[in-house]
């Protein structure tokens, strides 16, 4: 799956109320996909568990994620392991964190 593929996805999420835990590890879903699923946090109120590893997301995609992560309480585990987010990235989602405590 790719960019186009998650955003449909998230297209979706924005209205599911049920689905909690989401697997998309080892996809190429990059930055762009990425921050189409950030915004789905602007709305969603169920889902807990998140794994984005090895999905090529690079520092604007993570920028966007930690943004969006400062206005949601329900997000509890974020597994981003094996992007190349770089300093920006660390910087934003620590901020996200600091932000959500």
């Amino acid at each position: 799956m790719g960019a186009a593929g998650l955003t449909s996805i998230a297209e979706g999420l924005r209205t599911n109320t049920t689905l909690e835990k989401m697997y998309i590890g080892d996809n190429q879903v990059m930055d762009a996909g990425v921050t189409a699923l950030a915004k789905v946090f602007e709305v969603n109120t169920t889902l807990r568990k998140l794994d984005l590893s090895k999905s090529g997301v690079g520092p604007q995609g993570t920028t966007a994620l930690a943004e969006a992560l400062k206005s949601s309480s329900t997000l509890a585990n974020l597994y981003f392991e094996h992007n190349a987010i770089g300093d920006e990235g660390a910087t934003a989602l620590a901020s996200s964190l600091d932000a959500s405590m």
